[in-house]
């Protein structure tokens, strides 16, 4: 009380007015800053307190809140076990209990919440075990592979059998038949082009000594440069390095830019698939010569008994009318025998250039044969281009061959080309074709013998080619015969009577000699109409065949069977009317 006395005269002059309450206040804050004075002195420092127990000094902002370890009731407070007692392993199992296999190491943390701020651990997913399978013996067996389903192949319906008629017995004089060789395995992808040549051109704005860079550059060798004036190109052949692969080396051709066009030089195969025995008949005596012999052809014709192909075409009342005079025939085969007595003097040039062939010579005889037998134009003139040379059983041809016989044939007037070969789709000989049959040449090929399922074959399945298959003298499709909406008119085809060289006959069985005998009829229908072209000639034939199998038009026989006399009075014409053109003077080369 005595300091407050003391301060009450000092405040009472400075402010020379002090009233009840003012005193009151300064009382009361005096008796609160005794107070606290009173009690910091009276309890020591918590902060040294907590230091000696290891604690921080931000932990004795809290320690108010919280009794220390020293304080009694921290050590009063009972403990709390935890769930399951201390010993938290699990009870060991029984010694029979099947094993688990071992859980891999896995870190601290590992699976637990994410903890913020670091790295994101996706928790971990134990894939499922594998099947096991418990023997009768209580050991674990190892997985067993399961066994693959069967598979039961579909039922195929049963084939229908269609009955035809049995085969007529050949007539008398006819050559003995022997059984045909079995026909040759289907050619595969890589016979079907030379394995080691390839065939380009230049483009138009390239350069003639462009070729050999080009050779270079490709490491080609050139072999040979062919002009074709059918297409005006000039054709290089070249031979491929050891190991080049030829449709790697076409699609490189192709991408260079002094490159017009590139492709393999495709193989062509003549389309002759079963030949009998060869037989020379003996001569005809006098009285069959008189018997048989006819007034357009020159010789006996002893032999035109055998040849069925004359009735079932109508040939003889259409060789009253018309004999192929004035008409060339360009026959693009292997090598013909212009020596033989059915072609003596039909041969312009006679084809000398390589070992004379049965193929070629007999689809020249069935055209024009003018002695023992009667050909089907006896009067046309044969125009010998020889492009198939025979290795081993049969006679083959490449692309380069057949082009270059086309541009034979229309450089010398040909009318008509008979194309008895097949072979894989080729685009230089598609624009040959185009080509030939715009400048009026028509294009007859054989529709191949590969079978009614085997894929349409080229030449045949050209537009501008018209398809021929085969047929027998019962009218029957020949076994061999392809088949596909390409095929234009049907014609006799199997067991057909030929010359061959050395002045010999045989029977032989293809769609070859079909083409040649709608070759033979087109000339009759060119020499009464000289103004005639492809489309037209072929509408002829088509709207005056003899319809075969389903009505109309057929992937079988296509129009029907080729009637030469029904299409020769469809556009006859008065003979004083008709001018018949004259034949050409030709000294082509093959």
């Amino acid at each position: 009380m005595t300091g407050t006395a003391s301060l009450a005269p000092a405040i009472a002059r400075r402010g020379k007015t002090l009233n009840s309450d003012h005193l009151a206040a300064a009382v009361a804050l005096l008796a609160g800053f005794s107070s606290l004075v009173f009690l910091t002195l009276a309890q020591p420092a918590k902060a040294d307190i907590l230091g000696s127990h290891g604690r921080g000094q931000l932990m004795a902002q809290a320690s108010g809140r919280y009794p220390s370890e020293t304080s009694p009731r921290y050590d009063q407070r009972p403990e709390r076990m935890p769930r399951g007692g201390y010993d938290t392993r699990r009870p060991p199992r029984d010694p029979g209990y099947p094993g688990r296999p071992e859980r891999p190491w896995r870190p601290p943390g590992y699976g637990g919440p994410p903890l913020y701020g670091g790295p994101i651990v996706p928790p971990f997913v134990r894939p499922a075990p594998p099947p096991v399978y418990v023997d009768d013996g209580g050991y674990e067996a190892e997985p067993r592979p399961r066994r693959p389903r069967a598979v039961q192949p579909a039922k195929q319906p049963p084939k229908k059998t269609v009955k035809q008629p049995p085969a007529k017995k050949p007539p008398a004089g006819a050559p003995a038949r022997a059984t045909p060789p079995a026909s040759p395995p289907a050619s595969g992808a890589s016979e079907q082009f030379v394995a080691d040549e390839v065939l380009f051109e230049l483009s138009a704005d390239a350069a003639t000594a462009d070729a050999d860079t080009v050779a270079q550059r490709f490491n080609l060798t050139v072999l040979e440069r062919r002009p074709i004036d059918l297409l005006g190109i000039t054709i290089i052949r070249a031979r491929l390095p050891r190991g080049q692969n030829v449709p790697a080396v076409v699609r490189a051709l192709t991408a260079d830019q002094r490159v017009a066009s590139a492709q393999p030089n495709h193989i062509f195969r003549l389309q002759e698939d079963s030949v009998l025995a060869a037989e020379q008949p003996a001569p005809p005596t006098a009285a069959a010569s008189t018997a048989t012999a006819a007034p357009a052809v020159t010789g006996s014709a002893d032999l035109a008994s055998v040849q069925y192909a004359l009735e079932a075409m109508n040939l003889r009342p259409a060789q009253s009318i018309a004999r192929g005079k004035g008409v060339t025939v360009a026959v693009i085969d292997s090598a013909i025998d212009g020596a033989h007595p059915e072609l003596s003097g039909s041969l312009v040039p006679q084809s000398s250039a390589r070992k004379p062939s049965p193929h070629g010579t007999g689809i020249a005889g069935i055209i024009a044969a003018r002695a023992r037998m009667i050909g089907a134009a006896p009067a046309v003139r044969i125009l010998g281009i020889d492009a198939f040379s025979e290795t081993g059983d049969s006679a083959s041809g490449t692309s380069l061959d057949v082009v270059s016989g086309l541009d034979t044939a229309v450089k010398h007037g040909a009318d008509i080309a008979n194309l008895s070969f097949a072979g894989p789709r080729d685009g230089l000989l598609s624009r040959a074709l185009r080509a030939s049959s715009q400048r009026g040449l028509l294009l007859v090929a054989a529709a191949g013998n590969g079978g009614a399922k085997a894929p349409p074959v080229f030449p045949a399945a050209h537009p501008d080619v018209i398809a021929v298959t085969a047929v027998d003298v019962e009218t029957r499709i020949y076994e061999k015969a392809a088949a596909g909406p390409h095929v234009a008119a049907a014609a006799p085809g199997v067991d057909i009577l030929v010359p061959i060289p050395g002045g010999a006959y045989e029977q032989s069985s293809g769609t070859s000699f079909a083409a040649a005998y709608v070759s033979g009829t087109a000339a009759l229908l060119r020499e009464t109409r000289t103004e005639l072209r492809g489309e037209e000639l072929r509408a002829t034939l088509s709207a005056t065949a003899r319809d075969l199998g389903p009505k109309g038009h057929d992937n079988t026989f296509g129009a029907g069977l080729i009637d030469a006399a029904a299409a020769l009075s469809r556009i006859v014409q008065p003979a004083e009317t008709a001018k018949p053109k004259s034949a050409p003077t030709l000294t082509a080369t093959p």
